[in-house]
């Protein structure tokens, strides 16, 4: 019995699977015409965090978390992450603000997941959220020099010169209640760096860490929680000037977004 082919594949389907197929191509082109990376590379950590300052300023290391459980890690999304307790030498160690809790995670080369935020992990833990806020931090500190493009040159903890995206952080709070001290609220407060750029929400992640010119794409979530406060304006207050301290060590860990863009356009060069 012979096969009719036109029957199996009609004229119209052989059309449009070549119109598929040019145009895949075509896009294809026109993508690297422009420049465009659809997917992105991974980028290495600088230094590992462990790497961090333990003493920054005014502020001591009191205390470095063993890593997580591997189920909590795989929640997190991630190995690369450090929680640390530090302490404001400055202050009694009974006084609000004394200690912080600075958590940073990193992530590379994905656009699947966004990290972990206070906004849904305090509550899973069994805190009420309440008022939540964007402020804006301003980084400022006699280790900070500002650059005439509005960045930063930070002198780090080991006394090394790195550069700081800029000096006004997008910091998000949330004010939570905990149902067994009703009577001591607390204040957590979040922002991103992603891509040598400060942003404070997951669609500013996706923004910044996944342009389409961009070859690779990083993010890392920086939380700092400062002990015993709930004022959320008192919050802001501490956390920036902690920052101001702890931010050049935190950029001398990640990548050196300059650095990795020149590389790609000297090999973006050479392909060409």
């Amino acid at each position: 019995m012979s096969i009719n082919w036109k029957q199996v594949f009609p004229l119209k389907v052989i059309v449009a699977f070549v119109v598929l197929l040019v145009f895949a191509s075509s896009l294809k082109a026109v993508l690297h015409m422009v420049g465009a990376h659809l997917k992105k590379e991974p980028v290495p950590l600088a230094q590992p965090w462990y790497r961090l300052g333990e003493q920054v300023g005014p502020y001591k290391m009191e205390h470095d978390a063993p890593p997580m459980p591997a189920d909590q890690e795989r929640e997190l999304g991630t190995t690369e992450y450090i929680v640390r307790i530090y302490r404001d030498t400055r202050l009694e160690p009974k006084q609000p603000g004394a200690y912080l809790r600075l958590h940073t995670a990193y992530y590379t080369g994905t656009i699947d997941t966004v990290p972990h935020v206070p906004d849904r992990c305090a509550v899973a833990g069994g805190a009420i959220a309440g008022v939540k806020s964007t402020t804006t931090l301003k980084l400022a500190s006699p280790t900070l020099t500002p650059q005439e493009d509005g960045s930063l040159i930070g002198t780090t903890s080991r006394q090394s010169q790195v550069r700081v995206p800029g000096d006004i952080v997008p910091f998000r709070m949330i004010s939570f209640t905990d149902p067994n001290r009703p009577d001591a609220p607390f204040v957590i407060g979040y922002f991103f760096v992603a891509n040598d750029s400060f942003v404070a929400s997951a669609k500013g992640v996706r923004a910044k860490a996944f342009n389409f010119t961009d070859r690779y794409a990083y993010y890392c979530k920086v939380e700092v929680a400062p002990i015993g406060v709930g004022d959320p304006d008192q919050a802001a207050k501490i956390v920036s000037e902690f920052l101001s301290h702890i931010m050049p060590d935190v950029m001398w860990c990640l990548p050196d977004w300059q650095k990795i863009q020149g590389d790609d356009q000297v090999a973006e060069g050479k392909q060409n």
